[in-house]
């Protein structure tokens, strides 16, 4: 038995002296300072470029049919023209007729029978048909007059 208390009594001062120990410099304990390495300054990117949004739009990324838009040329310029103007009249004396059209810009133009880049091919009371040299066409209704 007295083996046991002998082994009893060291366990007690093993967890006494572990105790006293832990809690001695428990509360001096303090955490280290935060090492902070030295960050290389960065140059700031270049801004993207603008890349235009109808195209993307127009064109969506992920799609099988994406391809480069094609490049307008003069002629298309001058059938978009031709097409967002509204015919105001057409003029005949004899055998010579005048279109008058208001561009979209509102100018006032005038094709006749030897006009370019259009001229007047024909006209059918409701209707202007218009080609050009290279033989494109487009035709434009008479607009109706508006009451006042």
């Amino acid at each position: 038995m007295k083996f046991w208390l002998a082994v009893l009594s060291l366990v007690a001062a093993c967890l006494g002296s572990a105790a006293w120990w832990w809690d001695r410099d428990h509360d001096l304990w303090r955490p280290p300072p935060p090492n902070r390495p030295e960050v290389p300054t960065v140059q700031p990117l270049p801004a993207p470029e603008s890349v235009p949004v109808a195209a993307a739009i127009e064109r969506p990324l992920l799609w099988s049919s994406r391809r480069p838009p094609r490049a307008r040329t003069q002629e298309d310029r001058l059938v978009d023209e031709l097409n967002q103007s509204r015919l105001l009249a057409v003029l005949q004396s004899g055998e010579q007729r005048i279109a008058l059209l208001r561009a979209p810009d509102g100018r006032l133009v005038k094709y006749g029978s030897q006009s370019r880049p259009w001229r007047l091919e024909s006209f059918d009371g409701r209707q202007a048909s218009f080609v050009t040299e290279e033989g494109q066409r487009a035709s434009r209704p008479l607009e109706p007059i508006r009451g006042r």
